[in-house]
């Protein structure tokens, strides 16, 4: 509020916005710091949305058939899906043929299928659910599926698969 004439400068509104960051250099790192941050957060989320509506047709998803639910969790190999729902891949064949692993596995286990194949026969009746994003891939669940849902939360099933969502795309 003070308008003497020595406190006034010609300038532009830009100006006036370049002035604090001139003036104090801790404190425009810091506002850089936080935009940056805020903006990987949401580009982030933004993917876990297109990720949601989009199946990758070459990545492995966990589908658990007990309960009719495909874990939107795409994995790159089939290998990282079985050991992030804790099946034991010691045996796996370097070729990848794990045909021998994958016959034994517990029906409460998610079997690992390509996102291809989701929509072939039955699993194209089975609804894919997102468990850090809280959402199905069509939006508000139906109360059926939230029932199927609200039960897998008390198994151990539901930490791996929260555990397996909060591991980074690129090392899955």
């Amino acid at each position: 509020m003070n308008d003497a004439p020595e406190n006034l400068a010609v300038g532009t509104p830009g100006d006036k916005a370049v002035l604090p960051h001139i003036r104090d250099e801790g404190w425009a790192r810091a506002q850089y710091d936080r935009a940056s941050q805020a903006s990987q957060e949401v580009t982030r989320f933004r993917g876990k949305l297109h990720r949601l509506g989009f199946v990758h047709p070459t990545y492995w998803y966990p589908v658990l058939d007990q309960a009719g639910i495909v874990f939107n969790i795409p994995f790159r190999r089939r290998k990282p899906l079985l050991e992030a729902f804790g099946i034991d891949v010691r045996e796996y064949p370097p070729n990848g043929a794990a045909r021998a692993i994958l016959e034994k596995l517990d029906p409460s286990v998610p079997r690992p299928v390509r996102g291809r194949d989701l929509g072939r026969g039955i699993l194209s009746t089975y609804f894919r659910y997102d468990p850090e994003l809280g959402a199905g891939s069509h939006g508000t669940l139906e109360s059926g599926e939230m029932a199927r849902v609200e039960s897998l939360r008390t198994t151990p099933v539901w930490e791996l698969a929260l555990r397996a969502a909060k591991t980074d795309l690129r090392k899955r």
